[in-house]
């Protein structure tokens, strides 16, 4: 009787262990494909009101970023009323 339970147990672990394997194995193709999908883009601010957005939407001038050319327009003139 005791080596039937001895060896119903080695195959709940072995069992369990293959259950573990197949869901650590699921979870790592997942992060594979996210990781490979969303690539990282860079984020800008905006030198007028401070916005962050993505640099492909941002409005570049001398490597400085607006959300827009009206916030481009508005940085100008508040600068050359400074100097």
């Amino acid at each position: 009787m005791g080596i039937v339970r001895v060896v119903l147990l080695c195959i709940a672990i072995w069992l369990l262990w293959i259950v573990i394997k197949k869901v650590r194995l699921k979870k790592l193709e997942y992060t594979q494909k996210i990781s490979k999908t969303t690539p990282i883009e860079p984020i800008q601010k905006c030198k007028f009101c401070g916005l962050h957005l993505p640099e492909h939407e941002a409005f570049q001038v001398s490597g400085r970023y607006f959300c827009n050319k009206d916030h481009f327009d508005k940085y100008l003139s508040l600068n050359s009323d400074r100097e």
